[in-house]
């Protein structure tokens, strides 16, 4: 049966790389499926339906820069990246009587083949084989499976398949995001009210004895933000420069450990509600120290938890696993760390934004190579992953994969949505704006990642940037950071929120309206919730 193709005719450089499959067959059975094979620019349009079975034969010469024997035209030749141009290679192959050209990469990724570029460029119009690059990894599988001796031969099926614009996964991810970010926020409004109501007992005024509450945030400044910046891109580099399989266990093991102790705090107050008499009694652990009786409960699910995911990591469903630590570490982070004010935000989140962009977008085009962050993100050739993603399996995609989204880019603008909150909380107790909680800040910002996460998912169904990821952080913080301060200007709140003090008295906010250039360090992150006078 004859292929029957999308377009017939001359080819003009201008073919889409849309995904494509490689079905690997022997026996009339699929053996492999290829899932990362990119079509030429020149050539015939792959089918988007069924596909001639090609028989699979290595190029002799193997880069196929030279005249090849006669061939049959249901033949895929296999051959090697180098020596020559792609049409070349291309043509010696057509001229040869073959029928399909895969080129392998001598890279981890497959990438477009073009006619080049100026007056290197070739009449791609003179290629109608189709053409298609596949990874190094699947190539050396296709090489060590045409070199076995057995009596059938190998089969290849070449094809692009109907990808569905919206997939199932993009919406769980954002779900667990926005969850996520939700989730934190809540716990630090509890945090803060559990410090009000201690200082309270104690006769105290909240404001005024920081040291009080049990639950104390670290508050980041400007140079937290920076070097927040600076060892990220020093951590990334390391990982690119020095992956392997052993460095990629001893990250597992990290964070394994730290989501260990996130699950540990994380299940207690359910523990808590549902056995209140474990609340007040304490037990002593080796290593651990003085915990809560509830531990006697926690630690052995949130152990199990973890050693159930490390055992089983490589299973279809260790993903589910793996987003819940994922979302306790996250939330534990956003509970423990805060933005004093819209001033730090306004350092964090832009040099994160740049930070973004760069590793993903502009540092490729600058040094000519595959993206960093891309590579470690997706584990490049090796059997491990990095774990510090939220990931869900893509549900209608025939693709396969998954869908990921790095911690990064729920917890930073997650910092500024948690401000928000309390910036609501404070306004609508000191200042009596009723209204505050529901048209304050905190709302209008989180909806603002909502549709930043959406955005990015535009960008990847157009394949923006020409990248196998993007950088969510560019469309993040602008949703995020950019809808507080437009909100801040129109209100004229803004130099409040730019000198903003956690957790000070009244006395302090008339001090921000009568000099909204002040400075001042934040002392405490206590929201008072409740007056104690």
């Amino acid at each position: 049966m004859a292929t029957v193709w999308s377009v017939v005719g001359a080819s003009t450089c201008n073919n889409v790389a849309v995904p494509t499959f490689v079905d690997v067959l022997r026996g009339g059975n699929v053996r492999e499926r290829i899932r990362t094979a990119v079509p030429a620019s020149f050539g015939q349009v792959l089918p988007v339906e069924g596909s001639t079975n090609y028989r699979l034969v290595r190029a002799e010469p193997t880069d196929a820069c030279t005249t090849l024997q006669k061939l049959e035209n249901d033949t895929a030749v296999l051959l090697d990246r180098g020596r020559c141009t792609f049409v070349e290679k291309a043509i010696n192959v057509q001229n040869a009587g073959g029928g399909m050209v895969v080129v392998v990469n001598n890279q981890t990724e497959a990438f477009q083949m073009g006619c080049g570029i100026g007056e290197d460029a070739e009449p791609g119009e003179d290629v109608i084989v189709p053409a298609v690059m596949i990874d190094a990894n699947s190539g050396r599988m296709l090489v060590e499976l045409v070199e076995e001796e057995e009596e059938t031969d190998v089969y290849v099926a070449v094809y692009a398949p109907k990808i569905p614009l919206l997939d199932l996964s993009a919406v769980v991810l954002l779900l667990l995001a926005v969850c996520t970010i939700a989730a934190g926020t809540w716990w630090t409004v509890c945090d803060d009210q559990a410090g009000v109501t201690l200082l309270s007992m104690q006769g105290q005024v909240a404001s005024d004895e920081p040291d009080a509450n049990e639950n104390f945030a670290l508050l980041l400044t400007e140079w937290n933000a920076v070097m927040f910046v600076l060892v990220a891109s020093s951590v990334l580099l390391i990982l690119f420069l020095f992956m392997s399989e052993l460095f990629m266990i001893l990250l597992i093991l990290i964070f394994a450990l730290a989501a260990f102790q996130s699950l540990l705090y994380f299940t207690q107050p359910m523990i808590e509600s549902i056995f209140p008499s474990l609340r007040s009694e304490k037990v002593e652990y080796p290593l651990l120290g003085e915990n809560p009786r509830s531990s006697l409960i926690g630690i052995p699910l949130s152990l199990s938890v973890v050693v159930i995911w490390v055992v089983f990591r490589h299973s279809n469903w260790s993903w589910m696993l793996q987003d819940l630590m994922g979302v306790s570490l996250m939330v534990f982070i956003l509970r423990q760390f805060r933005l004093p004010n819209l001033r730090v935000a306004c350092v964090l989140l832009p040099l994160a934004f740049v930070y973004d962009v760069w590793w993903v977008f502009i540092q490729p085009r600058v040094f000519h190579d595959q993206s960093v962050m891309v590579s470690v993100a997706t584990g490049a050739s090796l059997k491990e992953e990095i774990p510090m993603l939220l990931k869900v399996p893509h549900i209608m995609n025939p693709m396969g994969g998954y869908a990921l989204l790095g911690y990064g880019d729920v917890i930073l603008p997650g910092l500024l949505v948690v401000l928000n909150m309390h910036v609501d909380l404070r306004l609508n107790y000191w200042e009596g704006k009723t209204g505050r909680v529901l048209g304050g800040y905190y709302y209008p910002s989180l909806m603002g990642y909502v549709v930043g996460l959406m955005l990015t998912y535009v960008a990847l169904i157009f394949n923006v940037g020409g990248q196998s990821g993007q950088p969510a952080l560019l469309y993040l913080v602008p949703c995020t950071l950019g809808t507080t301060v437009v909100l801040a200007l129109v209100r004229r709140e803004f130099f409040k929120l730019w000198g903003w003090k956690i957790g000070k008295n009244e006395e302090a906010d008339a001090d921000i309206e009568n000099d909204p250039n002040s400075m001042v360090e934040q002392v405490s992150p206590l929201v008072p919730l409740s007056r104690t006078d």
